[in-house]
Formats: structure tokens, C-alpha cells, sequence
């Protein structure tokens, strides 16, 4: 694999503003899938999100795409709120913020051929003839390492790595700013993941494009990620460089994170205390009934977001807090 580049631009394109996203609960009450999740995505570079399942990784991206908007909070994309946009502004933002998915097997329309999968946009906005629909869908296939594949086939008749290159073909169709990225590889198998991560970073390099990368694989999120924020239960718990939050991280769920074999490994699948959280915003750090550094403030006290170093944690007893805080 390649390795991430290093680009000095690092002004903030996106961002998250304290969101939270508060749904009603079947049978009363409410579930807070999200709860005062502050990130900042800068340009050129790729942001991280981690987590067990039904940690608010997915329910922040559909926010970041404008498929959902907060309960509190503001998505704020280049200094522009999206609640201030008029239906004019969304569809230029759509524009600027595609989005790739987790099963290429799915999420192309079998009955569509590759040059209309990749060019649908322009065809539902009419910007273009179907000649030039065909000769764009080519110069992008080139781009995603199939020019040698016919324009005409359909989605069946390729391989899961061809199809999500399709996938990322019809993203970068739109010239956006912003890709996010939602566990694009883990339906393929090791070494087409390999192929695809190294598209991914050319793909960077060569158009400026910014990526949010939503993934299981903490090896592939630390080799491909420069910032990365972990989130539990709807919160983000911490968030910074990638390679020193995994090398060093400063709280106790990033650390258990670190050991274990998969983030399927810690799920935890009958806990009330986990119900109790996720249906209302209860009192406590939500990691309390699994964390070995557990006190009473922790059962009474919610941890705020705090500066520690070099990055944001939330927690009443960060991991090596004296050795980070030197660090600032």
C-alpha cells in the first residue's frame, strides 16, 4: 500500500457543531443516537470514524450528507450552515459532498449500464448529451484503473472491486470536495481492498478531493487516515492524529480498541445500562460499567470534551494525562 500524503492545507471544510439527533423511541421516550458531536474535517486530507456498531458513525455521515438534519447543532460546510441554505444551495452542496457505500453490490442499479450509472447526475440535470455522458463515463473509468472495461456493461457483469470502483467513478463524476466514505472495502476481499485503498490515495493526490472514511479495520483507518475520532454510544469520546491516537491513545475505550481482534469483539449485545443510554441522555460516562478505571464521579458526572495534548478527549481519567498535557 501506499502511505497518506502529507499536504500542508489544512483548512477545515467541514464540520460538525455540537449536533445531536434525537429520535422518538418505539413504545415512548426517545433515542439519542448522536449527543454534542463536535469534529472538524480538513481539506485534502482523510478524517476517520470509528466505533462498534450503533456508536452514531453512520447517522453523523447521513447528517454530513444532507439526508437528515440535527436536533441541535449545525453541519457547517466552508463556513456555511446548512440550515441557511435555500433548495438552490443543497443541490450545489450535494454536488460538493458525494458519498461512496459499504456493498458494491447493492448500491448500483442492475438494470442501469456503467456509463449511465456514472453520469446519472448529469442526465437527471440535463447538463449533457448522451455522447458526452459517454465520452465523461470513459475518461472517468481511465481514471479508476478500468479503461479497458466496455461502457456498456452492466453491474453484474463485473467483479466487487470493479463495482466499486464504479461506485468511486460516479462519486468523482460531480467534481466534489468532500467523499465520505462508508466502510467502502469490507465486502471485498483482502487484496482488491489493497488495490482500492491505493486508488483512494492517488485519487487525493491527483484531484484534491477530501475523504471521511467510516471503518472497521483499525490498521487500514491508522495507515490511511491523518485525524480520526472514535466515537460510543453517539459521543465522540476521543479525537486526533491518527497515528499517535492508536500509538498512544488517552482513553480507556481507544485503548481497548487497540487490543482487540475486531470492533465486533467488544460489542456489547445484552447490557441494560446500554439500553438505558441509548434511549434517554442518562448521567455518567457511558463507558462507566466497562472501564477498569471506573470511580464514583464517573457514575455521576458526564465527561465534557476537553483539549489533553494533541487531541479531544472525553473521559475523568485520560490515559497518561501528565505525559500528554507536556506535549501541548
Amino acid at each position: 500500500m501506499s502511505t497518506v500524503n502529507t499536504d500542508t492545507d489544512t483548512d477545515v471544510v467541514l464540520r460538525s457543531e455540537s449536533v445531536s439527533k434525537i429520535y422518538p423511541a418505539p413504545g415512548g421516550g426517545t433515542v439519542h443516537a448522536l449527543n454534542d458531536v463536535s469534529v472538524e474535517v480538513r481539506r485534502r486530507r482523510t478524517f476517520g470514524l470509528v466505533g462498534e456498531s450503533g456508536s452514531g458513525k453512520t447517522t453523523l455521515t447521513r447528517l454530513m450528507l444532507a439526508l437528515e438534519s440535527p436536533s441541535e447543532g449545525d453541519i457547517v460546510f466552508e463556513g456555511r450552515s446548512l440550515a441557511s441554505l435555500d433548495q438552490q444551495g443543497l443541490r450545489g452542496y450535494r454536488h460538493a459532498v458525494a458519498a461512496v457505500f459499504q456493498n458494491p453490490y447493492s448500491s448500483l442499479d442492475p438494470r442501469m449500464r456503467i456509463w449511465d450509472i456514472i453520469t446519472e447526475q448529469q442526465a437527471i440535470e440535463r447538463t449533457a448529451s448522451k455522447a458526452q455522458r459517454r465520452e465523461r463515463a470513459a475518461e472517468l473509468l481511465d481514471l479508476v484503473g478500468l479503461g479497458a472495461v466496455p461502457i456498456d456493461r452492466y453491474p453484474h457483469q463485473l467483479s466487487g472491486g470493479q463495482r466499486q470502483r464504479i461506485a468511486i467513478a460516479r462519486a468523482i463524476s460531480q467534481d466534489p470536495e468532500v467523499i465520505i466514505l462508508d466502510e467502502p472495502l469490507s465486502a471485498l476481499d483482502v487484496s482488491v481492498s489493497a488495490q482500492i485503498v491505493n486508488l483512494l490515495l492517488d485519487l487525493q493526490d491527483r484531484l484534491g478531493v477530501t475523504y471521511v472514511f467510516v471503518g472497521h479495520d483499525l490498521r487500514l483507518v491508522r495507515h490511511l487516515c491523518h485525524d480520526v475520532a472514535v466515537m460510543y454510544r453517539g459521543r465522540i469520546v476521543e479525537q486526533g492524529p491518527a497515528v499517535k491516537l492508536f500509538d498512544d491513545p488517552a482513553h480507556p475505550y481507544t485503548e481497548a480498541l487497540g487490543t482487540a481482534s475486531a470492533l465486533e469483539s467488544l460489542a456489547v449485545t445484552d447490557d441494560a445500562d446500554t439500553k438505558v443510554a441509548l434511549a434517554d441522555d442518562v448521567v455518567g460516562c457511558p463507558y462507566r460499567n466497562r472501564c477498569p478505571h471506573r470511580t464514583d464521579r464517573c457514575d455521576t458526572e458526564t465527561p465534557a470534551a476537553r483539549p489533553l495534548g494533541d487531541r479531544v478527549v472525553r473521559c475523568h481519567h485520560p490515559l497518561g494525562e501528565a505525559a500528554l498535557a507536556a506535549r501541548a
